[in-house]
């Protein structure tokens, strides 16, 4: 592991020390502007900036640096972890840097000093790293993320005002960025202001016109030159076969992987069994029969629908000949950016605005490309669908879309949940966690009856609970949820809960997302007691990271295999997940289903034994792996292998990862 640290020379002494008694060696410290050669960046995997970094006499140049940095590097097997040391809380930054710097405070792990004495150094995500890069970082990036958060409360109008009250106080502190027409309509605004959604209106006009500045000029031509085609998978639909070629040759020219149909049936169909490897579905509104009179049996609503229901990670985008009511009548949720009308069908080949469309569908492929798997916990009050088939309460899919779509929300949602728990945790007797829930009756409706103010105090809730579990009870321990004659070891009596939480383990564990084995309940009723042992199930991805991060937690709750080679469970847990969900869609037979058990939960809880029997399983099942499991396999490991010696794993392993390969032929 290289490490570089950007440090002032005043303070560099304090730094050393702190790093020197963590253990860490291959440290290169520069403490100059002289010294930092932007050319060597590439040789570290982690750098640890100081946002007080006072270079030159600038203040706060840490955050420009960092900038310098990400942009730097423009291939894209290389992501360094940067992270940022400063004297201040992560709040405190926030609220005096703008612009840039405050991106960097949103986005980046900050560590608070003297209070954080120890460093996590872990591998930074590529696909992450690119976002940064490519669009959150740059000045059209910025704007756009505030346009969009404002389009998405429109219909809501309980919280309109905040968000547009946030939305000014933002642009009012970027107005280089923002530019002469957004100031001085944001020199206009006042907070009582009348007719807010004409001034919502007014101000979404500026900022799609300076986003249009702001994005790099280049000729129609130049993009589809530099643009490489791209592996995303599309399923195309449209019912006029002429058009479908049409369509399918334009959108040949970025992707190497179009399924076309020209009816809704195979269409729905080819989804129902292989939805989980497509990316974007692209879809006709008004399907017609060959005879163009009557409708198809299946129309495009329904694709649409069906997609968002079962397949959330899909990117979504409509063909029509109707007009723009008509389309926001039956999609209102719908931005017209991500529709194809067809009466300029014939002009779009070579226009900007096309190529606008395919730039903005590959990144909204890529921010929706977490809600494939959507790990987290599926509980009916969690889940789309019960076990039973029944409606679920929908809560995580909530969760994910309040992550992709407003992410300042869901990070400050985070930080509150973790500051709380651990003021909870270390003086039960002065803070305390909010505990009141609802009706299990109403937790299918609950979600479309409140407004998102309420979501987010209720979701903070949840996530407090289930850290708070994580925190006290591994998997598989016995839990005391309540116990009359001790209560210190009462989970139900615990000394921070606001009010009582439910006395019935079942509907309280229902509502946090966990489940539980061996049930017991006493039957004196002097002396009542109820214990379980607790069953995790599948954590969110913030939550293994919480476990990783806290040395404690990581020591008790992950198995060695993942203590010493994350990134390979992480790798392996990603492949089993995929594979899994597709064999339990295409094979009816129970044979398949009893072969395939749910190895792991989540990728701290990879052992040596259990990876061995998934590895085997796949090379001796009859027509052991198919062109897509094969796809997944070779993607994830090969990709693995060139940043990692597989040669470094357990012998075992080693072995049975090199056996695979070879057997698919990727060798």
């Amino acid at each position: 592991m290289n490490i570089l640290i950007l440090w002032n020379s005043a303070s560099k002494t304090f730094i050393e020390g702190l790093i020197k008694s963590m253990g860490l060696t291959e440290i290169k410290y520069v403490t100059n502007r002289k010294d930092f050669k932007i050319s060597e960046i590439e040789n570290f995997s982690q750098i640890l900036i100081l946002a007080e970094l006072y270079w030159e006499n600038v203040d706060w140049q840490g955050y420009e640096i960092a900038r310098e940095i990400l942009h730097k590097i423009q291939t894209s097997n290389k992501a360094p972890n940067i992270q940022f040391v400063s004297l201040l809380s992560r709040g405190q930054l926030y609220d005096i840097t703008s612009g840039i710097s405050k991106y960097f405070v949103k986005c980046f792990n900050h560590y608070q000093i003297p209070e954080q004495t120890e460093f996590h150094f872990e591998e930074y995500s590529v696909a992450k790293w690119n976002y940064h890069r490519k669009y959150g970082l740059t000045k059209d990036g910025i704007l756009d993320i505030i346009q969009h958060k404002l389009l998405g409360v429109v219909n809501q109008p309980a919280i309109l005002k905040k968000y547009v009250h946030d939305a000014i106080e933002e642009l009012r502190l970027i107005p280089e960025i923002a530019g002469k027409e957004i100031n001085d309509l944001v020199s206009e605004y006042l907070p009582d202001k009348k007719e807010l959604e004409k001034f919502i209106g007014q101000l979404n006009t500026s900022l799609i016109r300076r986003i249009g500045e702001l994005s790099p000029k280049k000729a129609a031509t130049d993009i589809r030159d530099e643009k490489k085609k791209s592996k995303y998978r599309i399923l195309l639909v449209e019912d006029q076969k002429e058009k479908l070629s049409e369509l399918k040759s334009l959108f040949s020219e970025f992707y190497t992987n179009i399924s076309d149909f020209s009816d809704g049936t195979e269409a729905l169909k080819e989804m129902t069994t292989a939805g989980i490897f497509y990316h974007t579905l692209i879809t006709d509104l008004e399907l017609l029969a060959e005879n163009q009179k009557f409708h198809q049996p299946k129309q495009g609503i329904e694709l649409l629908e069906f997609s968002e229901r079962h397949y959330p990670h899909l990117a979504r985008r409509v063909i029509t000949q109707l007009g723009t009511r008509g389309v926001k009548e039956l999609l209102p949720r719908m931005s017209e950016s991500d529709i194809i009308f067809k009466k300029h069908l014939f002009s779009l080949k070579d226009s900007d605005s096309f190529y606008d469309f395919i730039l903005k569908l590959d990144r909204d492929i890529e921010k929706s490309s977490v809600l494939l798997n959507m790990q987290g916990p599926n509980t009916a009050f969690w889940a789309d669908i019960t076990r039973q088939g029944n409606e679920g309460g929908r809560f995580k899919r909530y969760y994910y879309d309040l992550k992709i779509y407003n992410e300042t929300r869901f990070n400050e949602v985070w930080n509150k949940v973790n500051e709380t728990v651990n003021n909870a945790l270390e003086h039960p007797e002065e803070h305390t966690i909010p505990s009141g829930f609802i009706k299990i009756e109403d937790a299918r409706t609950w979600l479309e009856e409140n407004d998102d103010e309420m979501k987010i105090a209720f979701l903070c809730q949840l996530l407090m609970h289930r850290l708070i579990m994580i925190n006290k009870y591994g998997n598989g321990d016995l839990v005391f949820y309540k116990s009359d004659k001790n209560k210190s070891i009462s989970y139900f009596d615990s000394p921070f809960w606001a009010g009582p939480i439910p006395h019935s383990p079942k509907q309280y564990l229902n509502f946090v997302g966990f489940g539980q084995e061996s049930l017991k309940s006493s039957t004196d009723s002097k002396q009542s007691e109820i214990t379980f042992n607790l069953k995790y199930g599948k954590l969110f991805p913030e939550e293994v990271d919480f476990i990783k991060a806290n040395s404690r937690l990581r020591k008790i709750r992950a198995t060695d295999l993942y203590d010493s080679f994350p990134e390979f469970c992480e790798t392996a847990f990603e492949a089993y997940q995929l594979i899994l969900k597709e064999i339990l869609q295409n094979r009816e037979s129970s044979r398949f289903k009893f072969s395939y058990p749910e190895l792991w939960f989540n990728a701290t809880d990879i052992d040596e034994d259990s990876f061995i029997k998934f590895f085997k399983l796949i090379l001796h099942e009859e027509n052991p792996v198919n062109d897509v499991k094969g796809s997944i396999i070779k993607n994830l490991f090969l990709d693995y292998d060139d940043k990692f010696d597989i040669d470094q794993l357990p012998k075992k392993l080693n072995d049975l990862v090199k056996e695979l390969i070879d057997h698919l032929g990727f060798s």
